[in-house]
């Protein structure tokens, strides 16, 4: 019996062995297996990503990505370098073997020790509402960006961010770029490389209130699926070139706004605007007042139902072709031209249901030899259902001989023009003196505000001086752009503007600023100054920063 419980004892043993040493192998080989396991590297999601580092920055774990952020001054997304990873400092995950680490002095670093940074669909919001920071380095091809499909507000409000290198981003799933890079006022340079938008579906407001940038080449872009470009360079006050070679708006549906306030724009080619399914076109080209030619010869669509003031305040537009229109469906056409004071030709659309106001007389010369095809002139076009080349009437040169049996009527004479006039434009009031300049007198304007010239009765007049107290104590107010023109500033023109957050003077060798001129704006305004350069600019700068506690640049 004993010796049957030793033999026993000794299989369970074995057993037991034979199990604790198979486990253990199995833990051994689970834990190789783990070792051996890649590091995936893929970064939350946009708006996630966004409140987790402003969490870390402002040590408030509540913070999400609407609030706006200024602490951070620089994003960087490190090389697969352990040597380089910031281990002492503060850090929190932000995806799957990703981390950010915060340096407390401004600088968010991005680390993993994967082969590559991965973005996951969204990137919407990754960037919102960063008021400080100046600079994102993606690195060179460190991240991956193909599985994205939505970018909407990736850098909205990134106020600061002066240029952005995306040349290595891969957007071919991408159907949303909405808002993509709105209120990027100091945006100057944008590098896209050549982005796939084949999928993208929508733009709008794209590029919206990029302030500064000058120059955009998007001949790479495919837009043949977008329904909406509402708004997409709207408020992009210093685009002097703007390259959509490649712009297919076939489905667009909304490209009402698409380039308002685009106020450097002298010349836009849209030529490769061809049929489209448009509807809403309102105020497509307001107030782009540098604007002398648009080329829309191929632009029809017939299903149009709003258009209002689509070349509202074009003041400089000479030469306009929109015969292919049909505006048989518009209720309101009234001021499609409205403020347009420097037309010579409209080609007008080929079929209209209500009157289109003209800003001036004018008549008929469908044959182009510069005469009026009959003695009849307009105020509004007339209506039709084809189109007529319009010209402006002038009474010098088309002086139309009354019927033979009229009486003859004395003309009196016309009283002398005083030599100086007053007028009010959006909020301005300005004084137009006898030597062909302009002062600002009173400025009751809100929000943006931009000083450089003014037109009145088809006449440019350069405004040479912002008076005294002008815009004293307004508090409406945001933001301010001063022209080239403006040779004086006067004593508190702009004193107690709280509201006043950002200044822009294109100064020029001459211009005199005087004494408190910026005294009390917001304490977080900051005044930049362009245009000049050395001694000349340091002096400017030095007098600004005697009146204001301003940021001055």
């Amino acid at each position: 019996m004993k010796r049957k419980l030793g033999n026993l004892f000794f299989v369970i043993t074995a057993l037991l062995c034979f199990f604790v040493l198979s486990g253990h192998s199995s833990i051994i080989s689970k834990a190789a297996d783990n070792k051996q396991t890649k590091v995936t590297g893929t970064l939350l999601n946009g708006s996630y990503f966004c409140s987790a580092i402003k969490s870390l920055a402002n040590g408030d774990p509540q913070m999400n990505y609407e609030k706006y952020d200024e602490k951070i001054t620089r994003i960087v997304f490190l090389p697969k370098d352990k040597a380089k990873e910031p281990k002492k400092q503060k850090s929190v995950s932000v995806g799957e073997g990703v981390a950010a680490y915060y340096d407390g002095k401004g600088t968010i670093s991005i680390y993993s020790a994967a082969d590559k940074i991965i973005f996951g669909e969204s990137t919407g919001y990754m960037f919102y509402g960063f008021k400080e920071l100046a600079e994102i380095d993606f690195g060179k091809g460190r991240v991956d960006t193909s599985n994205v499909t939505f970018m909407q507000g990736m850098f909205k409000y990134a106020r600061k961010l002066k240029s952005l290198d995306l040349k290595d981003f891969d957007t071919s799933h991408v159907y949303s770029m909405k808002q993509m890079f709105e209120d990027c006022y100091n945006l100057e340079e944008i590098d896209l490389g050549k982005m796939d938008t084949h999928y993208v579906g929508d733009m709008e407001y794209m590029f919206d209130s990029c302030y500064s940038l000058k120059e955009l080449d998007l001949s790479s872009f495919d837009t043949g699926n977008v329904c909406s470009t509402r708004a997409m360079f709207q408020h992009c006050d210093s685009l002097e070139k703007l390259n959509i070679s490649s712009f297919n708006m076939k489905n667009a549906a909304d490209i009402s706004w698409m380039f308002s306030c685009c106020s450097a724009l002298e010349s836009l080619d849209l030529s490769v605007f061809g049929a489209c399914d448009a509807t809403d076109i309102d105020c497509m080209f307001q107030a782009c007042e540098s604007l002398k030619s648009i080329d829309l010869r191929n632009f029809s669509s017939s299903h149009i139902r709003e258009a209002k003031g689509v070349f509202r305040s074009c003041k400089n537009l000479e030469y306009l072709d929109i015969r292919n229109l049909d505006l048989s469906a518009v209720y309101d056409t009234d001021e499609i031209l409205y403020n347009c004071l420097n037309l010579k030709t409209v080609m007008t659309p080929k079929a209209t249901r209500g009157f289109m106001d003209f800003p001036m007389l004018m008549v008929i010369d469908n044959n182009s030899d510069g005469q009026p095809d009959t003695s009849e002139t307009f105020h509004k076009n007339p209506i039709s259902d084809s189109m007529n080349r319009m010209i402006p009437f002038d009474d010098d040169t088309m002086v139309f001989s009354p019927p033979a049996d009229a009486p003859a009527v004395e003309t009196p004479a016309a009283e002398p023009k005083s030599a100086e006039s007053i007028i009010t434009d959006k909020g301005i009031t300005y004084k137009l003196k006898s030597d062909g300049n302009a002062a600002v007198t009173k400025i009751e304007a809100s929000g943006k505000v931009s000083i450089n010239t003014v037109s009145y009765d088809r006449k440019t007049y350069p405004v040479k001086e912002i008076e005294a107290s002008a815009c004293k104590g307004n508090k409406k107010i945001k933001s301010l752009s001063i022209g080239n023109n403006v040779t004086s500033i006067g004593k508190n023109a702009f004193k107690g503007c709280n509201k006043l957050k950002k200044v822009t003077i294109n100064a020029n060798k001459s211009l005199k600023i005087g004494t408190d001129a910026f005294k009390k704006i917001s304490g977080k305004a900051s005044i930049k100054v362009k245009g000049i350069k050395g001694k000349s600019k340091q002096k400017l700068i030095k007098a600004i920063k005697k009146q204001t506690n301003a940021k001055v640049k």
